[in-house]
């Protein structure tokens, strides 16, 4: 039988879209706390203790409602991380436009080591 936390936690969880017949890790604990709460043998400092754990795994599922495979994540993989338009990280005056990818730049510091290892015969 469910107690009062126990199933205002389960309506939440629906709303965020989780699957209660399988539910996530994180939604498991989540459940787990709740009955803890409804339990009448939870001592007042373990109830403070479980809401406040409570919460912040709520706050976590809240964040985390599209999944790692979810439409939204992937959409912001595909995102440019850049914006060209909007100049330099850095506007002082010693900043300047950035050539070449980071290939370019390792493939540079390795020709130099060649260079210095060819001349000195090592």
């Amino acid at each position: 039988m469910s107690g009062q936390v126990e199933r205002a936690i389960r309506r939440d969880l629906r709303k965020a879209g989780e699957n209660l017949r399988a539910p996530s890790g994180l939604a498991t604990a989540v459940l787990r706390l709740a009955k803890l709460l409804d339990d009448p043998l939870t001592t007042p400092r373990d109830a403070a203790t479980v809401v406040r754990e409570l919460r912040s795994t709520m706050e976590i599922l809240g964040r985390r409602s599209d999944s790692d495979s979810g439409s939204g994540f992937v959409a912001s993989l595909l995102t440019s991380v850049d914006n060209p338009e909007d100049g330099p990280a850095d506007p002082g005056s010693r900043a300047r436009e950035v050539r070449g990818g980071v290939g370019d730049a390792a493939d540079a510091m390795a020709a130099a080591r060649r260079r210095r290892r060819a001349g000195t015969g090592s």
